[in-house]
Order: C-alpha cells, then structure tokens, then sequence
C-alpha cells in the first residue's frame, strides 16, 4: 500500500521521524505514552522494518495513526521514501 505523504511544507521531517535508535517508547519521543503494550510492539516491528517512520498525513503523532478493523490493530505510517505502509498485530 503506497501514497504520497501530505505533510505540511513547513514540517520538518527529521523533527517527525522517528528511527530505531530514538525509539523509546517515553511520551517525549514517540509521544505514545498513553499506548498500550501492543501498540508499542507495532511500532517497534514498523522500526524494524523500516529505519525511519513518519506519522501519516495530518497526523502529528504515531498514536493518532492506529486503526482498528474487525478484531485487529493497525498502525499506517510512512517512510523516508514517501510511501504509506501498514502493519497490524497479527503480522
């Protein structure tokens, strides 16, 4: 699943990147301080995956880009590349 990331033009991407060596899960840095253990472990497989993760479009945080379909959790976010990926629990 690929698209363009609509982030502003004035967003910094480096301000908004979050990469596998800043990945702790503190409010400060991923701002998911209010996520539960699963969402992290997401995030956490999306930094393997891929260095680098961006929130999605408008989004300004990885938290606001979790989803929910039937009984599964997933999280859409985008890379260095531009491109939209999601992965959920169950991958």
């Amino acid at each position: 699943m690929t698209s363009h990331d609509s982030r502003p033009a004035n967003a910094s991407a480096d301000a908004r990147a979050v990469s596998h060596r800043t990945a702790d899960t503190s409010a400060s840095r991923v701002k998911v301080g209010t996520m539960d253990r699963v969402q992290k472990r997401i995030i956490k497989r999306a930094l393997r995956r891929h260095k680098h993760i961006y929130p999605c479009a408008s989004k300004t945080s990885l938290g606001e880009c979790f989803t929910s379909c039937k009984d599964r959790l997933v999280l859409w976010y985008n890379t260095a590349d531009k491109t939209t990926h999601a992965i959920s629990d169950r991958d």
